[in-house]
């Protein structure tokens, strides 16, 4: 038997993507569940590194092995959800390579963490209630004239949140019944809509294009649906069709276009242990400019001056051209940004956010953690 143990997770050893044990048959796959069919039985899935597009293979798993990657992708909270032992490394991924040509059974030991649901739908839903009892102040164009917020989905009720509360973010524009964009009309109403929100598109500036739906407990969502880059006007249709070809359910698909941003940093905050319930530290998943190797950084008191600087000091090392202290003040107002955010929502989240060449730090999107810290969990 080939035994893989990942006992702990740190930003020193981040292979750990969800904890538990699993013993099975290992199969190999790259990135999506297209390689798999008609298996009988669960296996442990050998992967290049987490996607959504493995989702469809949840159902008929025991465990993931990635070759590279971060715990703090889609994929990785999706397997937390679901309570899938999952880890990252080279070594890992090529002994269960091994293992899937030999056929010999592995044993995945992915510490001992227990991951309960306990109260988290209920908090889930209280998520959701929250966003959705804001103003809509979010720019939309509505193809059909009867959307409201609590129909977006959590993604787009997520950004109008941070343009709510005035947090820095990427100009957007929400289209919601993207699916009658060939009625007579409407891409009119879609490009006028696009040129006056992205003035810029057919020169220096490109777009996201986003999917939100509602999501329910377990299920991907809109995560399984592939943001989409922009670079010009004429991509736009183009991406729109293949977006909606992706959703089995267009007819509730609502559109996100957000401005991309050129970063000199990029990254995913936690605010709270990636699992650990008991842990209160603050987690950053960063990558420096267009470097794709991930970087942890862990801020034990996020209202402690000195371990802010501490922390841009070793970021402003990493970046060269920027000064720390310019970094600091802008760190700084995006740390007190973030605290607002999360005091209004009442939960720890999940926050992916940029930094521009300007040292300007906008949220991009975020979520509620999942196991959700500081919350009661039933054992």
């Amino acid at each position: 038997m080939i035994q893989i143990v990942v006992e702990t997770w740190s930003v020193e050893n981040p292979g750990l993507v969800s904890p538990g044990s699993c013993e099975g048959r290992v199969v190999l796959t790259g990135s999506d569940a297209s390689e798999v069919s008609g298996l009988a039985d669960k296996q442990i899935f050998a992967c290049e590194r987490p996607s959504m597009a493995l989702a469809p293979l949840v159902p008929v798993a025991l465990g993931f092995v990635f070759a590279s990657g971060t715990p703090f992708s889609h994929f990785g909270r999706f397997l937390r959800e679901h309570r899938l032992p999952a880890c990252i490394g080279r070594d890992h991924y090529r002994k269960t390579a091994e293992a899937a040509q030999s056929g010999e059974v592995c044993r995945l030991d992915c510490g001992s963490d227990h991951l309960p649901m306990g109260d988290y739908p209920k908090v889930r839903a209280s998520y959701r209630r929250t966003l959705t009892k804001l103003p809509s102040m979010l720019g939309h164009l509505d193809l059909c004239s009867h959307e409201t917020p609590s129909l977006w989905g959590e993604k787009a009720t997520a950004v109008n949140a941070l343009v709510c509360l005035r947090v820095p973010t990427p100009s957007s524009l929400l289209i919601t019944q993207p699916w009658l964009y060939r009625e007579p009309g409407n891409v009119d109403r879609i490009k006028h809509a696009i040129r006056q929100t992205f003035p810029d598109l057919d020169g220096d500036q490109r777009l996201i294009l986003r999917a939100s739906l509602p999501q329910s407990q377990g299920s991907p969502g809109s995560s399984a649906i592939p943001s989409l880059t922009v670079e010009c006007a004429s991509d736009f249709e183009p991406a729109l069709a293949r977006q909606l070809n992706s959703c089995e359910r267009p007819q509730d698909l609502v559109i996100i276009a957000q401005e991309f941003v050129p970063s000199v940093l990029r990254g995913v905050l936690y605010t709270g242990h990636p699992w650990n319930p008991v842990v209160s530290d603050w987690v950053f998943d960063v990558r420096f400019g267009n470097a794709p190797a991930s970087n942890f950084f862990s801020l034990h008191e996020a209202d402690n001056p000195a371990a802010l600087e501490g922390l841009t000091e070793d970021w402003s090392a990493a970046m060269q051209n920027y000064p720390q202290t310019r970094l600091q003040g802008a760190f700084v107002r995006f740390i007190r940004d973030v605290q607002r955010l999360e005091t209004t929502i009442g939960i720890p989240i999940d926050v992916e956010f940029v930094v521009d060449r300007q040292l300007c730090f906008q949220v991009v999107q975020f979520r509620p953690l999942y196991p959700t810290p500081r919350v009661p969990l039933e054992a």
